[in-house]
């Protein structure tokens, strides 16, 4: 990303598009993994679960497979909310804490602010530099 900015950019404006390409594209190259494993394994029963439970993932249902599911796979698992979008993991926390969607997207924000503010007192007074933050 240095090469294609020539310096650091303080905008998203090419790194989102980029970082959302990668993420979608390991999202792919994981459940491929995963069914492939499934047949090669011959463990079809498997193979209908993770694909349920993939539908289950796509309507905000769950975040994650079942760790059935997971073990037959040789990548690291994808969460929803991590490599896909927040929205998805907020609503199902929402839903499981009882509580308002925008309550807990309220708490995200809060946390990002605070992350960005330590992180912005820590490169004024050289804790971190600015090579160590790339």
């Amino acid at each position: 990303l240095r090469i294609m900015g020539g310096r650091r950019r303080n905008d998203v404006g090419l790194c989102a598009p980029v970082c959302e390409s990668l993420k979608a594209g390991y999202q792919v190259l994981w459940a491929s993994d995963l069914l492939t494993n499934a047949c090669i394994t011959m463990r079809f029963d498997l193979l209908q679960q993770s694909c349920e439970e993939f539908g289950q993932m796509a309507v905000g249902l769950r975040s994650d497979l079942s760790p059935e599911c997971r073990a037959v796979a040789c990548l690291p698992a994808v969460t929803i909310g991590l490599l896909q979008g927040w929205e998805i993991t907020a609503e199902s926390l929402a839903r499981q804490l009882c509580v308002p969607t925008s309550s807990v997207t309220d708490a995200w924000d809060s946390f990002a602010r605070e992350m960005k503010r330590v992180g912005k007192e820590a490169l004024d007074t050289g804790v971190l530099s600015e090579d160590f933050v790339l």
